[in-house]
């Protein structure tokens, strides 16, 4: 309330009445105030009414003074009640990448309200699912927090971690046993290590087109994940164990539940053990119980790629039975559920009563009803964007909000959860995580189509007054570009047709008098191209996975006399496409279409009828699978959603709406550009590059603004710029007879630009530089400059040749643009991934700061300032540069009171200056204390030294969590957040480093290390003395 009308609330606690307007917060059981206000019958509230996680909102008149009261029937209810009012009243968004607040103060009013509510499922949240970089696979601890806070503001309570043990030999960090003296690696996806679903490892110091820039460390992943090289097996397990405990612990602080979910039926190779061995699900009982006792639920699956034959069934129960009886024996607060994508009843009809039937849905937006399962409690899962036929870089193509709405309102009434399968927390999914937070509280019954959800989205997001021409874009209507998602193999730019456009079971034909000819199996296809067969839900078989192009051809096929309509039993889980019916043979005469839109699911039957040409007797026939997209038609329909919001940009007053505009323009920009690469790219020649890509690159670098499109940023490098762009470009050079320099890199400067190089060639007697097509150097540069510094004012575009011996020049390098000298007048882009909202009184809190800009990285600084809620004057902290233009700063704990911070980031590149938030001072960041504070740090780690390459330490004393090592040039240096390397358990006292700089170059020469030791609570002692290992 402050942040928007700038009016202070004094915070009372144990006040029986208010003196002056106020808003009084508890329950009818702790609180005075409400306990009075319930006696003098202003207001109905207990632990039973509304109920468990439920409140009351009143507007009050008392002692003559206007009141809000904000009762819960419980400590949570409070919570809830407090954001619900927010959100609700004062027109604030809660989401998971951040706050939105109105686009300018306004003074604070009691509004009028009187409402009861709780929650119509009592389980609310989702599934980050691990595996991919846009996900819970690149959590560190400061975006698990994060996350947490913001859940807690949404009214969300359930976060579900699917860990995978086995899968394509994934074995990930949340779960791991010991067998016979043996712990496994546990090890999460980084960009050196690429998952395992068709991702290319690669190097992100390599990154093309400005997306190294974002990247603070020599490798991308989570904080468990890195500096892991020289540690033991059970050290890193300890590591992420450790962590995992301790996101479970906060999560509790927030009111939030955690779900564990694992394939229970798989276990790595390398135990060459079986999954049902006793002795083997004990060891993963043990784990869970004496790491994680405070889980909640444990969820156990039935994996993925396996047959569901009567065997598979008969050892998953066996397993499952193990699991539940050590649960209930060694942790009996948890819960159990069983989970799976999709799940037969009749596998799960004789479990136990107490088991919660929790699936992810079949691949589908829409979730099961719940009837299907009995009484038994049900938890609804939708899929918010998939990971193959839709896409993680755009819209979730194929998937949309609208089934989802459907779906939950169809629910039966045992379906008492309602979560969501996500890989991505903000972007195009932004708004179906905002639609899954509100709608167990939609007791209105308002949010009924896809179009009020985005349009109240909008509205919050870019602005009133643009909210209905924003709609019309991100109501499922964004332009399509690639439906090529994460688990596939990258594409290349090229005509990409339409892919699993349906599946096709049965048909048959009609006449006009209603006359039905015999059913017929779609599987009976004498002849085909591409399709083949699997089994159907329904009974027997059906072509599955149905690609644009392919066809299938059936001999004798009966149609009776006189059919006029075709009607076939189909299941699409995209955009659908159309059966063509030929008589005879593949081109024959085309006698009728079918067209086939999206069903909800991959077995979710539909009958679909066509119109056919009347057709008697039996005939060949042949059915071609067409689609109904042009895979370039959407670049023009792209172009027109950008001017839009290029005309929103320019039309919006606040600096907040122009911001998440701009990002909007990013995603579609890019969309765009996908396009212009598929239709383009195999045509491009050497002097066509970049082309779009960079273009395209940037179109993902500016859109970062929290992890999961950090990790996307990844994704696209990895995959299409390394498989694609710099493959096209590394083909072209080999073919050239003096080799042309690469990876050219030019950056403003105040008075010019400097350019940089690679080259890999035969040795060369140097270089030559070109601006905007003409040569600027006045002698060759020698080889061994690979840079150049040019005194220029204007927009360039430089390019540089290599000369040979016989002064030959090689063809111009693909070029690097920029704006020279005074030309750059642009603000520096300041991006903060989970920036704090929420700390211990006392402790520091650590803020870090990406800054993209035009000029090059010694000409960027940034500020942090910050200040105490409520006062006047603002403090300021120059940050430290942790590597390129990433800066990091502490605000002192001393400074972290239960008033609570305010604060921002100022970047200037010596000209221009740009904020995070784009609001700046006027609307800053807050932070909410918590805690009394207490308490002490653990000793210092003691006798700190290096020996056979390691460092290594004594525990100063048995309060220690975590150790953390901060590494330095100077001997001076104090730890902090510019030179954090990573951390280990308590239990590990030795640390080898990997001798590899936060930019990936090798460690040369005198580097200093402190360790330093952290207890549970998160206090940090001062560090160890200074320990100097030479390189």
């Amino acid at each position: 309330l402050y942040q928007v009308s700038g009016s202070f609330l004094t915070i009372r606690k144990g006040q029986e009445e208010a003196r002056k307007p106020s808003f009084i917060i508890g329950t009818a059981e702790t609180s005075p105030a409400i306990q009075k206000l319930v006696s003098a019958k202003l207001l109905a509230v207990s632990s039973s009414d509304p109920g468990p996680q439920g409140y009351a909102l009143k507007k009050v008149t008392w002692k003559g003074h206007d009141a809000i009261a904000i009762a819960g029937s419980d400590d949570v209810g409070c919570l809830y009640g407090v954001y619900g009012l927010l959100t609700d009243y004062y027109g604030i968004g809660f989401f998971l990448g951040g706050d939105i607040l109105p686009g300018k103060k306004s003074p604070l009013k009691w509004v009028d309200v009187d409402e009861k509510k709780a929650p119509l499922m009592y389980i609310r949240g989702f599934l980050p699912w691990t595996n991919f970089p846009q996900s819970a696979t690149s959590y560190s601890w400061e975006d698990w927090k994060f996350i947490l806070d913001q859940m807690a503001k949404m009214r969300l309570n359930f976060i579900h971690i699917h860990n995978y043990n086995g899968e394509l030999g994934h074995n990930e960090m949340y779960h791991n046993f010991t067998y016979k003296g043996y712990t496994s690696r546990v090890w999460m996806p980084t960009a050196r290590q690429a998952h395992a679903w068709a991702m290319s490892p690669w190097d992100v110091n390599k990154y093309r087109f400005g997306a190294s820039d974002l990247f603070d460390d020599y490798d991308f992943g989570a904080d468990c994940a890195l500096h892991n090289e020289n540690l033991t097996n059970e050290q890193v397990f300890r590591k992420s164990a450790s962590l995992f405990r301790k996101v479970i612990e906060y999560a509790h602080s927030r009111g939030v539940r955690v779900g564990l979910g694992l394939d229970i039926d798989l276990i790595p190779k390398d135990y060459e053990a079986q999954a049902d061995d006793p002795e083997v699900v004990q060891a993963r009982i043990d784990q869970l119980a004496n790491d994680y006792p405070g889980l909640d639920y444990l969820l156990c699956f039935q994996s993925e790629n396996v047959g569901k034959e009567p065997q598979f069934y008969e050892k998953w129960r066996k397993i499952f039975t193990g699991f539940y009886d050590g649960v209930m024996q060694r942790m009996p607060k948890t819960r159990v559920a069983v989970a799976g994508w999709g799940l037969n009843p009749a596998s799960i009809a004789t479990l136990p009563k107490d088991v919660i039937c929790a699936p992810i849905s079949y691949y589908s937006d829409r979730c099961e009803t719940g009837a299907i399962y009995g009484d038994r409690e049900y938890w609804g899962c939708p899929w918010l964007e998939r990971d193959f036929y839709s896409s993680e870089y755009y819209y979730p193509y194929n998937l949309h909000l609208s089934n989802s709405i459907a779906a939950f309102r169809d629910r039966a009434p045992n379906m008492k959860g309602f979560y969501c399968l996500t890989w991505r927390l903000t972007d195009a999914v932004e708004p179906k995580m905002w639609y899954m937070a509100r709608a167990p509280w939609d007791h209105a019954n308002q949010l009924t189509s896809s179009r009020i959800v985005y349009a109240q989205y909008a509205s919050l997001a870019y602005g009133p007054d643009a909210s209905s021409e924003i709609t019309d874009i991100i109501d499922q209507n964004e332009p399509f570009a690639c439906d090529y998602a994460e688990c596939e193999g990258t594409p290349p730019f090229t005509r990409l047709d339409a892919r699993g456009i349906f599946q096709l079971a049965r048909f048959r034909f009609y006449n006009d008098k209603g006359e039905a000819t015999t059913e017929r199996s779609a599987a009976t296809y004498s002849d085909g191209f591409g399709i083949g067969k699997n089994r159907c839900e329904e009974g027997g078989e059906c072509i599955d996975w149905i690609d644009a192009g392919e066809w299938a051809r059936y001999l004798d096929v009966d149609f009776g006399i006189n059919a006029t309509t075709i009607q076939v039993r189909v299941a699409s889980a995209t955009e659908g496409g159309i059966i063509e019916l030929r008589l005879d043979t593949l081109n024959g005469p085309l006698i009728g279409i079918c067209t086939v839109t999206n069903t909800g699911g991959l077995q979710q039957w539909a009958t679909v009828r066509g119109s056919i040409k009347p057709t008697s007797g039996r005939h060949l026939l042949q059915m071609n699978f067409v689609s109904n997209r042009d895979p370039f038609g959407d670049f023009e329909k792209a172009q027109r959603q950008l001017n839009t919001i290029d005309k929103w940009i320019a039309a919006v007053p606040s600096p907040l709406y122009q911001s998440r505009l701009k990002h909007l323009r990013n995603r579609i920009a890019a969309v765009k550009d996908h396009i212009e690469l598929n239709r383009d790219f195999e045509k491009y020649d050497w002097s066509d590059l970049p082309g779009a890509a960079d273009s395209w690159a940037n179109n993902f670098v500016y859109r970062v603004t929290d992890i999961s499109s950090l990790g996307n940023v990844m994704s696209c490098q990895n995959r299409y710029i390394q498989r694609n762009y710099v493959a096209k470009e590394d083909t072209l050079r080999k073919a050239q007879r003096i080799k042309s320099p690469f990876s050219i890199t030019a950056r403003g400067t105040a008075s010019g630009a400097v350019v940089a190089w690679k080259y890999d060639g035969p040795a060369v007697l140097g270089f030559r530089i070109y601006r905007n097509g003409t040569r600027i150097d006045d002698n060759i540069l020698p080889a061994s400059q690979p840079w150049f510094s040019d005194r220029h004012s204007g927009i360039s575009s430089y390019g540089v040749t290599a000369v040979n011996a016989a002064r030959e020049e090689s063809p111009l390098s693909v070029p690097a643009k920029c704006l020279a000298g005074s030309a750059d007048t642009g603000a520096p882009f300041v991006v903060l991934i989970s920036p704090p909202t929420s700390s211990p009184v006392g402790q520091p809190v650590w803020i870090k700061a990406r800054v993209l800009d035009n000029r090059a990285n010694t000409f960027i600084s940034a500020t942090l300032f910050y200040r105490a809620i409520g006062d006047k004057t603002w403090k300021r902290i120059a940050m430290d540069r942790k590597v390129k233009a990433i800066f990091a700063a502490a605000i002192p704990g001393r400074e972290v009171t239960n008033q609570g911070v305010e604060y921002y980031i100022e970047a200037t590149d010596a000209t221009n200056r740009g904020f995070f938030p784009a609001t700046g001072a006027g609307q800053p960041l807050s932070l909410v204390a918590y805690g009394a504070g207490t308490g002490s740090a653990p000793k210092p780690p003691a006798n700190c030294g290096f020996k056979s390459g390691s460092l290594t330490w004594e525990v100063g004393d048995g309060s220690a969590y975590w150790h953390r090592i901060y590494r330095s040039r100077e001997p001076g240096f104090k730890a902090g957040p510019a030179t954090f390397v990573t951390f280990v358990a308590a239990g590990t006292t030795s640390f080898e480093d990997n001798g590899e700089g936060f930019d990936g170059v090798r460690l040369k020469g005198d580097w200093y290390y402190r360790i330093s030791s952290v207890g549970k609570s998160g206090i940090e002692n001062e560090g160890s003395p200074v320990v100097k290992v030479t390189y």
